[in-house]
C-alpha cells in the first residue's frame, strides 16, 4: 500500500522497532490439578470502537507466572485480531481501569517504546485513514469481517516525528476531539429523546386511541388499565387466521445458493432489510417441507432470536418467501387492520410481555407458544385503521428527523477521523500546542 506524505523530519518505522507486542491467554487449558488463581480477564467483546465495555468483564483462571505474563500495564494499546471492516484494530489507550487485568489471546496489547512512541500518538495512528487501509488491505475478509494476526500488526509502518512533536499532537487531538464528542453525544442524547418519544406515542395510540374524550373500561389486565369501552382485549392468536397460524419456518436453511427462495431470517427483521436482494436464499427441496411458513404480501415477521421484538411488514416483492426458525410470521385476520396490528406489536406493553418470557444466555429466544398468547387491546376495524394512519405520519416525522440527525453524526464521525488522519501525518500546525 501506498504510504502518505509525511513531513521531511519525520520517519516512517515498522511498528516491532518501535514498540513490543503481548499476546494473550487462551480459555479452556488443563493446569492438571495445579493450584490456580482467578484474575479479570479482557475479552474481544469488552474492546469497542472507541471505549471499554467494562460491565461484563470476565474471569479465569490461570496460573500464578502466566497472570504475570498476560497481564495489562497502563500505556498498553489494545488491538482485536478481527472485526467489521472498518472497525479492525480498533486502538484503544489502557489506563488500568482494572488493576491486575489479563487479556485475551484475540486482543493484543502493544506496548510502545516510550524513549520514541507515545502511546495515545499510536493509538490516534490505528484510527486514522492509514491505519484503517493498512489493516484492510492486509486482513484476511469475509463477507463482512476482516482478520489480522500479529506478523502483520508488527509489520505496521508508522509514521514517526521527533517525540515532542508527538506530545503535542496527542494534546490537540484531545482538546478537538473531545470537542466533536461532545457534539456527537447531544445528537446521541437528541435521537435517543425522539425514540422515547415515538415508543410513548405507540403505546399511547395502541392502548388508549385517539380520542381523548372518549368513555373507559377496565380492561381486567392490571397492567393495561383503562381502555376505550368499544374495544376488545384478545390474544394474537386470535386475530390470525386458523389455516396461517403465528409460527416460524425452516430450522435448517443450509447455506446461501444463487438459485433458491429467499428466508427472512431474524437479523433481516429491521428497517430497509426487508429486500429480495439483501436476503439469503435456500434450496427448493428444503423450502418444500416448509409450505405453511411461506409468506404473503401485508404479513408481519417478528424477529423471535436474537434481537426479539423487531417487526416489519413484508412487501409484495417477498410473497413466496420463506422464514427461517428466527423469525414469526403473524399472518392478520381480514377484519384486523395489518398496519395497526404492526403497531400494536411495536408497542413496549407488547414487547414487554415477550421479552418477560424470553429464554436464552447468550442469544434469547421466544417461544411461539408465548408469542400467540401476546395480549392486546382492540378497537374495532374502523379505528384500527384511523390510528395506523395517525401513527403513520406522525412516525414519519420523527423518522425523518432520526435520519438526518444519524447523518449529522456520521459527519461528525468522518471529520473526527479526517482531523485524526491529518495530524498523524503532519498535515495540522501544532506547534502552537502546549506540550504534555
Amino acid at each position: 500500500m501506498k504510504l502518505p506524505d509525511i513531513p521531511p523530519d519525520w520517519i516512517w518505522k515498522r511498528l516491532k522497532y518501535v514498540a513490543d507486542l503481548q499476546t494473550g491467554i487462551t480459555l479452556g487449558k488443563d493446569y492438571g490439578g495445579r493450584g490456580t488463581t482467578n484474575r479479570p480477564y479482557l475479552r474481544v467483546a469488552n474492546v469497542q470502537d472507541g471505549y471499554l465495555d467494562l460491565e461484563t468483564i470476565t474471569e479465569v483462571a490461570v496460573l500464578p507466572d502466566e497472570a504475570s505474563r498476560y497481564e495489562l500495564r497502563g500505556g498498553d494499546v489494545l488491538l482485536t485480531e478481527g472485526g467489521d471492516f472498518d472497525k479492525l484494530g480498533r486502538g484503544y489507550v489502557w489506563n488500568e481501569q482494572i488493576p491486575g487485568c489479563l487479556h485475551q489471546n484475540h486482543v493484543f496489547a502493544v506496548r510502545a517504546h516510550q524513549e520514541c512512541l507515545n502511546s495515545q500518538f499510536f493509538a490516534a495512528v490505528i484510527t486514522s485513514h492509514h491505519g484503517k487501509a493498512y489493516f484492510t488491505s492486509t486482513s484476511q475478509q469475509t463477507t463482512n469481517l476482516a482478520c489480522t494476526n500479529s506478523t502483520k500488526i508488527r509489520e505496521f509502518p508508522v509514521p514517526l516525528p521527533p517525540l515532542h512533536v508527538q506530545n503535542r499532537i496527542v494534546t490537540h487531538l484531545n482538546c478537538e476531539t473531545a470537542r466533536v464528542d461532545a457534539l456527537i453525544e447531544k445528537k446521541e442524547r437528541l435521537i435517543t429523546l425522539l425514540e422515547e418519544k415515538r415508543a410513548a406515542m405507540i403505546n399511547r395510540a395502541v392502548t388508549k386511541g385517539l380520542d381523548l374524550s372518549a368513555p373507559m373500561k377496565d380492561s381486567g389486565i392490571p397492567w393495561l388499565g383503562e381502555i376505550p369501552a368499544n374495544w376488545e382485549v384478545k390474544r394474537l392468536l386470535h386475530l390470525t387466521p386458523t389455516d396461517r397460524p403465528v409460527m416460524y419456518g425452516i430450522v435448517l436453511p443450509g447455506p446461501n445458493v444463487e438459485d433458491g427462495v429467499p428466508v427472512v431470517k431474524g437479523g433481516d427483521v429491521a428497517p430497509g432489510r426487508l429486500r429480495l436482494v439483501l436476503l439469503n436464499r435456500t434450496t427448493r427441496e428444503i423450502e418444500s417441507g416448509y409450505v405453511r411458513s411461506r409468506l404473503k404480501a401485508g404479513d408481519i415477521v417478528y424477529a423471535i432470536r436474537g434481537s426479539i421484538g423487531s417487526v416489519e411488514l413484508v412487501p409484495e416483492e417477498l410473497c413466496g418467501a420463506n422464514l427461517t426458525q428466527d423469525a414469526a410470521r403473524v399472518s392478520p385476520k381480514p377484519d384486523v387492520d395489518g398496519c395497526w396490528l404492526l403497531y400494536a406489536l411495536r408497542a413496549q406493553c407488547a414487547f414487554g410481555q415477550v421479552d418477560a418470557s424470553a429464554m436464552g444466555a447468550t442469544i434469547r429466544g421466544v417461544n411461539i407458544r408465548d408469542l400467540k398468547r401476546v395480549i392486546l387491546a382492540v378497537p374495532p376495524l374502523k379505528e384500527q385503521s384511523e390510528i395506523a394512519s395517525y401513527l403513520s405520519r406522525a412516525i414519519s416525522t420523527l423518522d425523518e428527523i432520526i435520519f438526518k440527525t444519524r447523518e449529522q453524526i456520521a459527519k461528525f464521525q468522518e471529520y473526527r477521523t479526517a482531523l485524526i488522519s491529518a495530524a498523524v501525518t503532519g498535515k495540522i500546525d501544532v506547534r502552537g500546542s502546549a506540550q504534555v
